[in-house]
């Protein structure tokens, strides 16, 4: 007797708890397929008033729940393929191959039919490196006009802590090894010791006229020495250069690798100044 009623009673607890494993909803396992439905269509460039072509695209599509699934468009075409379950929920992110455009993230659940769905990337317009297109109404400089040490004539340094100065050489000397210009022959340069020194355009700028309002630059980060002080601030000024104020983040001249890095800086808070100055405040 006391065999039977442990038993009915170890029964109950069992069936008990396979309803309770019943009711809750497992996690981290895909639900059961539905039926098969194709996704497909066409990748292009989308940029407002831009080129329409076809690009070759990566699109990862993931389900927030197995690995997710790849596939890459026509080269040529732009098309894409692939197929889901009906009923599904996934997110789809597209980048070009080709440098230079924006990703493209978009949400689709699996309908009853097959569904085409195009996609439309646009470039990136702070570098602007995508093919086909260039910035416009735009200042450059990359002091490759001169012969080192010598700063272009509309070009200034002002010592700011100490009395270091900005010049241009030919190399990037980084001990213990040296490093080409990004641009060849020269860059504009900054070190020596301690302390801190402006360079600066003596020329404004007419913020008005240009669509485009960042400032980009390459710079030199160092990785043979990640943890030393040193970094490189960009600073504008709306009086002549009386009054300078810092503006974006300070870029640190040291780092995880010796190599040449793309910077940007958003100026459109002085989208409406007709004689802004810029300038780079180095400090070591």
């Amino acid at each position: 007797m006391l065999r039977t009623k442990n038993f009915r009673t170890l029964f109950s607890l069992l069936a008990l708890l396979g309803l309770a494993f019943n009711l809750m909803a497992p996690t981290g396992v895909r639900a059961a397929p539905g039926d098969p439905r194709i996704l497909s269509g066409v990748v292009s460039d989308g940029t407002p008033d831009g080129h329409t072509w076809p690009l070759y695209a990566r699109i990862e599509v993931s389900d927030g729940v197995g690995d997710p699934i790849t596939v890459f468009t026509h080269p040529v075409s732009g098309a894409y393929s692939v197929t889901l379950s009906e009923g599904t929920q996934y997110t789809l992110t597209i980048n070009a191959v080709q440098p230079g455009y924006q990703p493209l993230t978009q949400t689709v659940t699996a309908p009853a039919n097959d569904l085409v769905m195009d996609f439309g990337l646009q470039v990136e317009d702070v570098f602007c490196e995508a093919q086909g297109y260039a910035l416009v109404d735009h200042w450059t400089e990359n002091f490759d006009g001169v012969t080192a040490p010598a700063l272009p004539a509309n070009w200034a340094t002002q010592p700011v802590d100490g009395q270091l100065e900005w010049q241009t050489q030919n190399l990037v000397n980084e001990d213990p090894n040296d490093y080409p210009a990004q641009s060849s022959p020269n860059v504009a340069f900054f070190d020596g010791g301690y302390g801190s020194a402006r360079l600066y355009p003596t020329t404004s700028i007419d913020m008005t006229a240009l669509a485009n309002q960042h400032l980009t630059f390459w710079m030199f980060q160092n990785g043979d020495y990640p943890n030393t002080p040193a970094a490189l601030q960009v600073q504008v000024s709306i009086d002549n250069g009386q009054n300078w104020e810092s503006v974006g983040p300070e870029f640190d001249r040291y780092g995880t690798a010796s190599t040449w890095l793309k910077r940007a800086v958003d100026l459109s808070a002085y989208a409406g100044q007709t004689g802004l100055m810029f300038g780079f405040l180095a400090r070591t």
